[in-house]
């Protein structure tokens, strides 16, 4: 219930009692002054009735008697008028027993009110004629308490009903700050760490203001600092430490981001030849320069119109990534790089400096893939001879799109895919490590002849095709039934493709589905990776609140730092944020990254989502992971 509603009952309950009361009391003392009233009423008209008629009693049949005794009756006040003579018999009786129709019964009955009754004795002379009795009809009084009741209740009633308006827009005045400052708060808690600008003049209302002004700018403050701290560790975390060029988990991840954006290019994955021979001949440090010069030529090429970018992968494996599709291109920039070596090859005396690989990289291909096509280049660069570059023109696929397209359309409808549960989440709480907090759906594809697909190339082709959205809703069907038949307790989380979330068909099922099974739907934990959703916040914005809508949750996996900061991140609502490989592995002992999991780990604090690691190694890293305090994690399965 509302503060107001709790103090309009409150108040409206004091009237109630307090009106009741003075009601009451109102109603008993007029009822005891009609009382008192009619008593005394009744004794001065005796007396005087009796004054009136002592003249005529000497003739009893004197018929002045009953005249003057009419004459008062007659006025209709009188219940009965009674003449009793010296010998106590009746002479005179008259009486009235009108009732008015006015007054209710229950009225009477709950404020009865006593009979006035009066009598005087009657001289004639020296000795007592008679005696006099006098009995007020009590009708009248209770139909002068009762209008007076009614006058009371009428002004009583107008005077709450004035009282109550007058409440209402004192509370609303006073409570309207209370709104804003439960907006303020539910907005702090979606991640927008804003301030009130108009102060309440109520004083404990806007020292409550007050407070929550600084703790939005603290926490905002908070959460600036650990997005510096982050952006300072990530790049730090990306930088070869020799060369300051990007480094390999930057390739990997600039690469997956390519392919999640469907967008094409070249690879060129470049091999220093002899650096063992250069080490022994020119020792370390001309060795470390020679890298150093050797990564200022990758790093020194520019394209007005196209983007290359070098990494030093490890040791003598350098890599250059490019967004040029042109062979003609292509092969020009290898040339440039072939003539850029000369100098180096002058300077350090050795011709044949290295080797390139290049392979061309599509929406449909993988990291591992290409990445194996560019070694299977780099050998035949080196076939070739000194300073030579091999290009793949395309990474062959054994079938063609058209047999892609019949293979994948069966297994959707058929849907002959396998769903294993993987990445067994545990708490890091020791005292719960047997607790299993999450499992992930992961989806096994083969081909006519049992041969394994490589899921991330199915998928791809599935949303070329687009029948994305049907494997989805497969999917979703299948792990439900898995959940109701095995009696699974805890969350499994399913991948979903940036277009099912995008699909307002999708949607309708989805709320259909998760309406049948609402008992479980809090169970469903749907995960879209941090590369799918960087160019469609808005979608992934809106689809988390829907599925908050509907019981169920949302984890964004594979998450690194450089790909969405934490003002992105507040604005999502997460329930759980799942980090990259790359961050958590071999962290026993890395400063650097200790801290980056840390800074993460205190802002799912402050966002309300839960930090979970995957696949992690050996127990060193765990114990690392668990003093980071984030949730949960998973360790590598063993094939």
């Amino acid at each position: 219930m509302s503060l107001s509603k709790q103090l309009f009952t409150l108040l409206t309950i004091l009237f109630l009692a307090i009106f009741s009361v003075n009601f009451t009391l109102s109603i008993n003392n007029m009822r005891d002054y009609l009382e008192t009233e009619s008593l005394t009423h009744a004794q001065d008209t005796a007396t005087s009735l009796g004054l009136a008629l002592s003249p005529h009693l000497e003739n009893k049949d004197n018929p002045m008697i009953e005249t003057v005794i009419n004459a008062i009756f007659d006025r209709g006040y009188y219940k009965e008028i009674r003449l009793l003579d010296n010998q106590q018999k009746d002479w005179v009786t008259l009486t009235n027993n009108h009732i008015f129709d006015e007054v209710p019964e229950w009225f009477i009955s709950l404020f009865p009110m006593k009979t006035a009754s009066a009598e005087t004795e009657i001289n004639s002379g020296w000795r007592i004629a008679g005696k006099l009795y006098v009995t007020i009809n009590p009708g009248y009084g209770y139909l002068k308490l009762y209008k007076q009741s009614k006058k009371s209740l009428f002004y009583s009633l107008v005077a709450f009903a004035i009282a109550f308006m007058l409440l209402t827009l004192a509370l609303r005045f006073t409570l309207q700050p209370l709104k804003k400052i439960e907006t303020l708060a539910k907005t702090i808690g979606d991640g927008n760490f804003i301030t009130l600008q108009e102060m309440p003049w109520t004083t404990e209302v806007k020292n409550v203001a007050v407070a929550m002004n600084a703790m939005s700018e603290k926490i905002s403050q908070m959460i600036k600092n650990l997005n510096q701290k982050l952006e300072t560790s990530t790049h730090a975390l990306q930088l070869d430490s020799l060369t300051r060029l990007w480094n390999h988990e930057k390739f990997k991840t600039d690469l997956k981001l390519l392919l999640a954006e469907k967008q094409e290019g070249h690879v060129l994955l470049i091999k220093v030849n002899n650096l063992g021979e250069l080490s022994t001949r020119l020792g370390s440090e001309k060795v470390d320069q020679f890298l150093i010069d050797f990564a200022n030529q990758l790093e020194g090429i520019k394209n007005n119109t196209k983007q290359i970018i070098g990494y030093r992968l490890f040791g003598a494996e350098f890599a250059i990534i490019t967004n040029i599709t042109s062979e003609n291109e292509i092969k020009s920039l290898a040339k440039i790089l072939n003539q850029n070596w000369s100098e180096i090859s002058a300077k350090y005396r050795t011709q044949n400096i290295a080797h390139i690989g290049i392979v061309r990289f599509t929406s449909f291909c993988t990291v591992k893939g290409i990445m194996a096509a560019a070694y299977e280049a780099l050998e035949q660069a080196r076939k070739i001879g000194n300073n030579s570059f091999f290009i793949t023109k395309t990474i062959q696929q054994a079938k063609d799109l058209m047999t892609w397209k019949s293979l994948i359309e069966h297994i959707i409808d058929t849907q002959t895919y396998q769903l294993k549960l993987i990445n067994q989440t545990h708490p890091l709480n020791p005292s719960k490590v047997n607790t299993i907090i999450m499992e992930e759906a992961f989806c096994l594809v083969r081909d006519d002849n049992q041969q394994n697909l490589a899921t991330g190339t199915f998928i791809a082709l599935a949303e070329k095709f687009d029948r994305v959205t049907e494997l989805d809703q497969g999917i979703i069907s299948q792990i439900i039934k898995k959940i109701n038949y095995q009696r699974i307790k805890h969350p499994i989380t399913i991948n979903l493709s940036i277009m099912s979330v995008q699909s307002g068909l999708f949607r309708s099922w989805l709320t259909e589905t998760l309406k049948n099974h609402s008992a479980i739907a809090h169970q469903l934990v749907f995960s879209l990776t941090a590369y799918s959703i960087i160019n469609q916040q808005e979608s992934f914005i809106e689809f988390i609140n829907f599925l908050h809508q509907m019981g169920a949750k949302i984890i964004l996996k594979r998450y690194e730092p450089h790909l969405l900061s934490l003002d992105e991140i507040k604005l999502f609502n997460l329930d759980y944020l799942r980090l990259a490989r790359s961050i958590t592995s071999e962290i026993h002992g890395n400063a650097e990254k200790i801290t980056l999991i840390t800074s993460i780990k205190e802002s799912g604090d402050l966002l309300n989502f839960k930090v979970l690691a995957e696949n992690i190694l050996n127990a060193k890293d765990l114990e690392a992971l668990r003093k980071t305090g984030i949730y949960g994690a998973s360790l590598e399965e063993k094939k």
